[in-house]
């Protein structure tokens, strides 16, 4: 039994969990730790007719990280939204190597590239839809360095952004925010951010206080009404989607740096 409190991903492949288990075995070197069908579960009344060599649960490992998986309810559409598996690795050439084993057969989100927060950095979904982050741990000055210099850019906003990349209909920037920010709401654009330094509270949901029209698809004001709180530090990512109200809050003094990537439509 664990000692501590855990937080495990637990992914549900919908009839293809034995098919991933096997490339993550080839592609990241996964080790299987544990697997039980549905056949071999103690309560017939939880085996659905020709499901019964489907995996109800499993377990691998990478590296010092477990993961829980299952083909869930067999449906044969997996969905794997809302979230991405941060893959961190020692260098770049184990980062070229595992991030060609992942996009097989899979999409290129963002390619491997150097970042101002590592050497080598790159998103992608699998064969089956799962969406990861590969990362090379970068050196504290050269993270500290971009941010003091976008710290020099703050908007009326309290925050500096500056793009690194565009890809069709994606933007990926790198951002440094002092300060709590307005409330916001857009249209068309989907953020998904990966935080690198610092701590905030990411309040999403509820309606925008006192908002008003900033530019074409974006409201903005000066606070959110009901919605949910989640705080984030770095290594952890959010995906706002478009339509859901947002707001970044920091304590007195504080300072968040996080990349955003824009996904428009």
């Amino acid at each position: 039994m664990p000692s501590t409190t855990q937080i495990q991903p637990y992914v549900f492949f919908e009839g293809r969990c034995q098919e991933a288990l096997e490339f993550y075995r080839r592609a990241l070197g996964a080790e299987v730790t544990a697997l039980m069908r549905y056949k071999e579960s103690p309560d017939p009344g939880m085996v659905q007719p020709g499901s019964e060599d489907k995996v109800m649960h499993a377990s691998f490992r990478v590296g010092e990280t477990t993961v829980l998986a299952s083909d869930g309810r067999c449906g044969g559409q997996p969905t794997f939204q809302g979230f991405a598996l941060s893959l961190t690795v020692a260098n770049e050439s184990e980062a070229d190597r595992l991030f060609g084993a992942l996009v097989d057969g899979g999409q290129v989100i963002m390619p491997l590239t150097t970042t101002f927060f590592s050497p080598r950095f790159g998103m992608t979904t699998d064969r089956f839809g799962v969406s990861w982050m590969v990362y090379v741990m970068p050196q504290d000055a050269a993270k500290g360095g971009k941010g003091e210099a976008l710290a020099k850019k703050l908007d009326a906003n309290k925050v500096a952004t500056e793009p690194l990349l565009t890809d069709g209909n994606r933007i990926f920037s790198v951002a440094h925010r002092e300060g709590s920010g307005q409330s916001e709401v857009h249209d068309t654009e989907t953020d998904i951010m990966f935080f690198v330094e610092g701590q905030a509270t990411i309040i999403y949901g509820g309606t925008v206080v006192d908002g008003k029209v900033t530019a074409p698809g974006q409201t903005r004001g000066s606070d959110i009404k009901g919605g949910t709180e989640v705080n984030v530090g770095p290594g952890d990512v959010l995906t706002i989607p478009a339509k859901i109200p947002h707001q970044m809050k920091l304590a007195p003094g504080a300072k968040v740096t996080y990349f955003v990537t824009k996904v428009v439509g």
